[in-house]
């Protein structure tokens, strides 16, 4: 309960993301592996017809929703089956995805030329890229944060980028940060914003007015339990 004491299951996967969802967790990461499980010790390796590499699952609260490299989207309804919705042969890869129950949005960058892109749905079987612009930045994950009806994103170098349900505006918010890094994740609690990454974490209680602190460590994901964030 702590999250101090840990128990190994298995290395036979390369995992990259977690989601509980619909009574069971569904993980994704290399070379297309989705893995199920019911309880997080016992895993089933599920088909997901992709060899790419897979950074980021949803649970919509009706499909998963998974994304990762050449702009790949893949949905299941139940974890065990999926559909092909979206693949470029690109540079693109889609790291993050988070869904407000009314639209999905999927969001990533290409590395080489620093272009963000960010791609909505209302369905997870069609899908219309919103935001395209050179940046000089990235995008390594995105929330979506009902008591303030927006969705939150967060990358390099630091970059913050909120938009409402919508998803198709969104608005650069981080100029208040103060520090330089590359953030990959940000959580919220119900007061409080908090975003993790690599040399840099940083604070805000709205989404748009930010705290930077540099850092001598490195995370590449964050949680809020309920009583504190991990």
């Amino acid at each position: 309960d702590s999250a101090s004491v840990w128990h190994e299951v298995s290395r036979a996967y390369g995992l990259h993301r977690l989601v509980w969802g619909n009574n069971q967790y569904v993980g994704v990461g290399e070379g297309g592996a989705i893995v199920t499980s019911p309880d997080g010790i016992n895993w089933s390796r599920q088909n997901s017809g992709s060899t790419v590499t897979l950074y980021g699952v949803e649970w919509t609260g009706t499909q998963y929703v998974a994304v990762g490299m050449h702009k790949t989207i893949l949905t299941s309804p139940d974890g065990e089956n999926w559909t092909l919705r979206m693949y470029e042969l690109s540079g693109m890869t889609l790291y993050g995805v988070a869904s407000s129950g009314t639209n999905i949005v999927a969001a990533g960058s290409e590395y080489s030329t620093r272009t963000v892109e960010i791609y909505v749905s209302n369905d997870g079987i069609n899908w219309g890229n919103t935001y395209h612009e050179e940046l000089a930045g990235s995008l390594n994950s995105v929330r979506w944060v009902a008591k303030h009806n927006q969705y939150v994103a967060v990358g390099g170098y630091p970059l913050v980028l909120t938009s409402s349900v919508t998803g198709a505006n969104w608005i650069k918010q981080a100029n208040s940060i103060g520090v330089p890094g590359e953030l990959a994740d940000v959580a919220y609690s119900g007061s409080n914003y908090a975003a993790v990454g690599y040399g840099i974490t940083a604070v805000s209680t709205d989404g748009i007015n930010w705290t930077g602190t540099t850092t001598n460590w490195g995370a590449a994901g964050i949680v809020w339990s309920g009583n504190r964030f991990v």
